[in-house]
């Protein structure tokens, strides 16, 4: 059984709305990519706040990756390094990988480089 005649709906290209392509080279124009860092960033924090901590319940490798993640937030605390810079400096060492797609070992490597960046020169 057929329903009535449907209702037509204009269509309407999101390109005739909003004309914000650009071309090759310019910023991308999507907001999660130039905007500055999230809320969860420490970056524009005057003292540090650690994460909140995982329940009791957690499996041992949640509980390791939550203590590397909280590892490394400390490290970009103090080196005051935006979403940019750390998210440039982990692809550049880790073949173009973000930190929740490293390994535990590798996770554990990228802290210990940051860590050596923030030593005195002696």
């Amino acid at each position: 059984m057929k329903c009535g005649r449907a209702l037509a709906v204009p269509v309407v290209r999101i390109e005739e709305k909003i004309n914000i392509r650009g071309v090759r080279g310019d910023l991308p124009h999507f907001p999660q990519a130039v905007s500055q860092d999230s809320p969860d960033s420490v970056i524009h924090l005057d003292e540090y706040r650690p994460l909140p901590p995982l329940s009791p319940a957690a499996m041992p490798e949640e509980q390791a990756r939550h203590q590397n993640q909280e590892a490394y937030r400390q490290c970009v605390f103090r080196l005051r390094w935006s979403k940019l810079q750390r998210d440039a400096y982990v692809t550049q060492h880790f073949g173009g990988k973000r930190f929740y797609q490293l390994t535990l070992e590798e996770q554990q490597l990228l802290i210990y480089r940051l860590r050596t960046l923030r030593l005195p020169d002696s």
